[in-house]
């Protein structure tokens, strides 16, 4: 089948033909055709008798799925079941086996998408899924391994939200301080570590020291960010604390 041919196909019918290439050394050695069937959006407009279906007048059933449905069709539920386990949720598990304190239908049903994944011997997938939301299938070990990896991911987010909110609140102060050096001054009077001060001593100004970043700098931006700044910096602050609770919920 030629470029041109599938283009055409694309173009005036109700069906999407994609073609994957697979090489062997330099040369293609299979070729695999994924074929969508389309369908014609409502208008309202008159139609036209003579009008033709055109590629921009058509709309992938997937798209018009809900979010489970289509989650459960690409790991291989049958579309019309996908669709039943959508729309009646917690309805389609058996009344023995619900889960205490029901949480999210949308998480439970992915639980059960994962565990197929990591099943041996299942032929059949998507007959493997229905089963396990109908009669939620246990795995003790991967619920445990899923578990830690989640923590990790959410240890991760928390760590990457944290350094986020620093590089703002910090491009915040020295802002501040460009428009008015002597902040650096007042921030540095308050300074109680000896360790620090030490640091300070060892530069020409305050402001040489603070260009320099580390110890000197992290202190002074601390006390701005504490008493100078708070007004300036309390809209990031207050993001931060809002995400950073999203994440932990």
């Amino acid at each position: 089948m030629t470029k041109p041919a599938i283009e055409e196909i694309n173009e005036l019918t109700n069906f999407l033909i994609e073609v994957e290439q697979k090489r062997v050394g330099r040369k293609i050695g299979e070729l695999k055709f994924k074929i969508s069937r389309l369908k014609e959006l409502p208008t309202l407009e008159p139609k036209q008798e003579t009008t033709e279906p055109t590629q921009a007048s058509l709309f992938v059933d997937m798209e018009e799925l809900p979010a489970i449905a289509v989650k459960l069709v690409q790991a291989g539920v049958a579309q019309k079941e996908a669709l039943r386990i959508a729309n009646q949720e917690w309805d389609v598990v058996d009344a023995v086996a619900l889960p205490e304190g029901r949480e999210d239908f949308a998480e439970y049903v992915e639980e059960k998408i994962t565990l197929a994944r990591h099943a041996t011997g299942v032929k059949n997938a998507g007959g493997f899924i229905v089963k396990a939301i109908q009669e939620n299938y246990q795995d003790p070990e991967l619920q445990k391994r899923l578990q830690v990896k989640k923590e990790k991911e959410k240890e991760e987010m928390l760590a990457s939200l944290r350094r986020e909110m620093v590089e703002k609140k910090n491009a915040l102060i020295r802002r501040a301080v460009r428009a008015n050096p002597e902040l650096l001054e007042q921030a540095a009077e308050r300074i109680t570590s000896s360790f620090v001060n030490d640091f300070l001593m060892e530069y020409d100004s305050v402001k040489d020291a603070y260009a320099v970043g580390g110890l000197v700098a992290g202190e002074i931006n601390i006390i701005l960010g504490e008493e100078f700044c708070a007004d300036l910096i309390a809209p990031v602050i207050a993001a931060y604390e809002a995400e950073k609770e999203r994440i932990e919920g």
